[in-house]
């Protein structure tokens, strides 16, 4: 109204399944704002829509993780030293922890989907999921170990005692997982898939790897 003001609009190519172009023109956008120093000169700007918006949560989302999963990790180790009093009892899960979270990760790098906002609870959710898995073979190992058997034949009750609570057990946080996969939202249905694989995917290490670094003990 006072012909001080103006709004430039543009309309950004769309790219199924990924930021990165949208990222891309708002590195290269503020770059320009900043080489041009409209600022200084009296024109402040003010950015919005979609781009912004898709900029704003990889940025906040990556910031949160690069604190938020570390916190996470040392409570659990913390939780696990007072609960065991050991260092193979809080050491061991993240054996599981992490050779999950890698596997995972390689799946989504083969199948080609990208990082996303909702993807990022993916991390936090397997190592949850991971140290109740791995409390539970533990406790288990540990009563049989009290009972005296040998490290061996702790580790086969064990695995013959827990196979089946757990295999239900990852099979229904499996289906949770899925029941977000209806959604025509791309990022929650990979979210839903890489979510169901990485709780299947810590049984079967939960009744192989795990056994096979207690029976070592």
């Amino acid at each position: 109204e006072d012909l001080r003001h103006t709004r430039i609009a543009a309309r950004v190519q769309y790219e199924s399944g990924t930021s990165e172009l949208k990222m891309s023109l708002m590195a290269s956008l503020r770059d320009f704002i900043a080489e041009q120093g409209y600022e200084a000169q009296g024109y402040p700007l003010r950015l919005s829509g979609q781009p912004v918006f898709n900029e704003q949560f990889e940025v906040l989302s990556k910031s949160d993780q690069a604190w938020i999963n570390p916190a996470m990790a040392l409570v659990m180790i913390i939780i696990l030293a007072f609960s065991f009093r050991s260092v193979t009892g809080t050491l061991v899960p993240w054996v599981l922890i992490g050779s999950a979270i890698t596997l995972v990760t390689g799946i989504q790098g083969l199948m080609r989907w990208p990082h996303s906002v909702v993807e990022s609870a993916l991390v936090p959710a397997l190592i949850i999921i991971g140290v109740g898995v791995s409390v539970h073979v533990l406790v288990e190992f540990y009563r049989f170990r009290g009972e005296g058997l040998s490290p061996k034949e702790a580790a086969q009750r064990t695995i013959e005692h827990l196979w089946v609570p757990a295999f239900f057990t990852a099979f229904t946080t499996a289906a949770g997982f899925m029941a977000l996969s209806v959604t025509q939202l791309v990022p929650v249905q990979q979210f839903a898939w890489l979510g169901a694989i990485g709780a299947m995917m810590l049984f079967l290490l939960a009744m192989t790897l795990l056994p096979a670094v207690l029976r070592k003990k």
